[in-house]
């Protein structure tokens, strides 16, 4: 991507309205929100007392240091990696960043570099209840190892543009929207679950808007990574091809349950793909001796790979406050489209020939539905 396209949001106080709204996701894959953990704890002791001391205003990011945590108040800049690794080389008792208020970013490359700083000197990132992130600031909150959102805290998305075009204008797989997508791999996102994030951002509102994300949209994308639990169950989720224990940051041993819970040999990763269909369950164990085995998933190829010829199919605007667009120009087959409500109701039903898009008309009543594509061999299911 060009240096010159950049994401950068100064209508943070300006929110969409959303009464009549169709809620949808890109994704055709199964997440199970955020995890528990007993190590989902961040360090901001004294923050309560701290932050009434500083004021908030639109400047260049800077980190207001106390004890264990910094507050980072301001907008990305391309001096940011500077005061971040100043951060790190000045600090050393800092385990939290706070990233209280920001606008976004005025310079993308320094946004990922300060990012990346960020993810490998193994901060915790921390929005409270009154926090407010939109655009690029939403990324470099991604990078913490450990993600603690509070309930009420705001995160705004919208698409990027160049000045010319907008990234919606860019077909899916086009090589300007790698960035980010490649961003959110190196910070332990799967490839599914990064390009499912940075779809949904493209498409939740245009570049000279934003769109202020749900509390289940922070679980479903992994803006919070967990929530605390003395006694944690631990969950996975289906991927694709592959089985994902839902922490991050922990070790993993994954189990063959048709075989009396055998440990599988090398399958020790976060991130599991088996050779066959079956029965399988894993082994989470967090530093500091929290340690649980999840239930058995059933996985099963047939049912959970996501194969062409929908793979790469467009579905926009998201969220859409107008007919919903259903880009079927490279599927050459007749394909049958459902939109399904959460209750199981099929709200509209059509069928298109192929090589065309298909305009879907929103239902009156907003709410999050989901979307089938189906043909004799394959199908994907697009949810919130």
């Amino acid at each position: 991507m060009q240096k010159s396209i950049f994401r950068i949001i100064k209508l943070k106080h300006i929110k969409l309205l959303l009464a009549s709204c169709l809620t949808l996701g890109l994704s055709g894959q199964s997440y199970a929100g955020s995890s528990e953990s007993c190590n989902c704890t961040i360090d901001t002791l004294g923050y309560s007392v701290f932050v009434p001391t500083l004021t908030i205003a639109d400047v260049p990011m800077q980190f207001h240091v106390n004890g264990t945590f910094a507050v980072a108040i301001g907008y990305i800049t391309s001096n940011t990696p500077t005061i971040v690794q100043n951060l790190i080389s000045n600090n050393p008792t800092v385990t939290t960043i706070v990233l209280l208020n920001s606008g976004g970013s005025e310079d993308d490359e320094a946004n990922l570099e300060a990012s990346l700083l960020i993810h490998n000197a193994g901060y915790k990132m921390y929005l409270p209840s009154n926090g407010e992130i939109a655009s690029g600031a939403v990324d470099m909150f991604l990078a913490g190892i450990i993600r603690v959102a509070d309930i009420g805290a705001q995160v705004g998305v919208h698409s990027w543009s160049d000045g010319s075009n907008d990234a919606t204008n860019f077909p899916v797989g086009h090589s300007n929207h790698l960035p980010y997508i490649n961003y959110y791999v190196s910070i332990g996102y799967t490839q599914q679950a990064a390009e499912d994030f940075y779809y949904f951002t493209i498409n939740a509102a245009a570049a000279s808007s934003i769109y202020w994300m749900t509390e289940s949209e922070k679980d479903l994308y992994s803006i919070r990574t967990c929530t605390f639990a003395s006694t944690p169950v631990y969950t996975a989720s289906i991927l694709g091809n592959t089985l994902s224990a839902n922490l991050i940051n922990a070790t993993y041993q994954w189990l063959d349950c048709d075989a009396n819970n055998t440990e599988i040999v090398g399958a020790i990763t976060q991130i599991f793909s088996p050779q066959q269909n079956g029965n399988y369950s894993v082994i989470v164990s967090e530093i500091g001796g929290c340690s649980d085995t999840t239930i058995c998933y059933t996985y099963s190829t047939a049912s959970f790979y996501e194969t062409k010829p929908y793979h790469s199919v467009n579905i926009y605007p998201n969220p859409g406050c107008q007919n919903i667009s259903i880009d079927l120009t490279e599927v050459k087959e007749t394909t049958h489209i459902k939109l399904i409500n959460t209750s199981g109701k099929v709200v509209r039903n059509l069928t298109s020939s192929g090589s065309e898009k298909v305009a879907l008309k929103h239902p009156k009543r907003t709410g999050i539905y989901f979307i089938v594509l189906s043909n004799d061999t394959s199908s994907k299911t697009v949810l919130s």
